[in-house]
């Protein structure tokens, strides 16, 4: 709530960066039929001029999306962690007593960055794909509905399958985050009692302890490592056969004059960002 401002301006913003970012195909599609199918070169200066000028507002309105975002998303985050450590002042010694400091320490550094990361590019980078998935399936369909209920076959399965992925990934990264807590609660530990564990020969015994922690945090990061290498290779393939489809079907229609080849074209680039 204390940043609706920002938060306005940021999602209009991002509105015109996704408009923007749909125009360069409908450019291309002009430069292929207009101009190198007539053999015409009276608008070619127009249209890369035009060309040009969507890139550089794309990216000037994407360099204050970044600026803002990101800054804010810095507020948003100091703010959080100011009212993370005033909450801990609050609770009683017997928390302390049961939390190690290592862990309160991983809570309000590490947890409180990976929030970050979330709040600057998780949360834009949904709205902007949901906006561009949007206006991508209007433009494929305004361009030809047949090729666009082809580009569709291939959706139900990205969507089964990224909500496996998304129930299986979810508890793996949540040991991830617990194991990395554990390392910094032994690290703390460890450093704050380096003098004893020196002083009475512990040295091998603390790097057992320390190495153990390391091996399960190692082992938790590896298996989340194992679901994505894994995952994301077979669903870009999948979106490829789909790309690939349209590619044969389209190229039936250009042939037959069905279809303009610019707008084969500009069919195949919206089809890349659609998936």
């Amino acid at each position: 709530a204390p940043y609706w401002k920002q938060l306005i301006f940021t999602a209009t913003l991002l509105i015109l960066l996704t408009i923007f970012e749909l125009l360069p195909p409908l450019f291309q599609k002009q430069i292929v039929d207009e101009v190198i199918g007539t053999r015409d070169l009276s608008r070619l200066t127009v249209l890369i001029a035009g060309l040009v000028g969507v890139y550089a507002l794309t990216q000037a309105i994407n360099s204050g999306d970044l600026y803002i975002r990101h800054a804010l998303g810095e507020r948003f985050i100091f703010d959080l962690r100011v009212r993370v450590y005033a909450y801990l002042q609050r609770l009683s010694l017997s928390f302390f007593e049961r939390t190690s400091t290592g862990e309160l320490m991983s809570r309000v550094t590490n947890d409180v960055n990976a929030l970050e990361n979330f709040v600057t590019h998780g949360t834009s980078f949904m709205a902007v794909d949901l906006m561009r998935l949007a206006g991508t399936a209007i433009i494929l369909f305004f361009l030809e509905w047949r090729l666009a209920l082809l580009v569709l076959i291939p959706v139900p399965i990205l969507a089964i399958g990224m909500r496996w992925f998304n129930t299986r990934v979810r508890s793996v990264y949540r040991r991830v985050r617990a194991r990395l807590g554990d390392i910094n609660a032994r690290l703390q530990d460890n450093l704050a009692g380096m003098r004893v564990i020196q002083a009475f020969g512990r040295e091998e015994a603390a790097l057992e302890h320390f190495t153990a922690e390391s091996q399960r945090y190692y082992q938790a990061r590896v298996r989340g490592i194992r679901y994505w290498s894994s995952f994301f290779p077979v669903m870009y393939f999948i979106a490829s056969l789909g790309s690939v489809l349209v590619l044969g079907v389209g190229a039936v229609m250009v042939v037959r004059g069905q279809l303009s080849l610019g707008s084969m074209v500009a069919f195949l680039s919206y089809v890349v960002s659609f998936y």
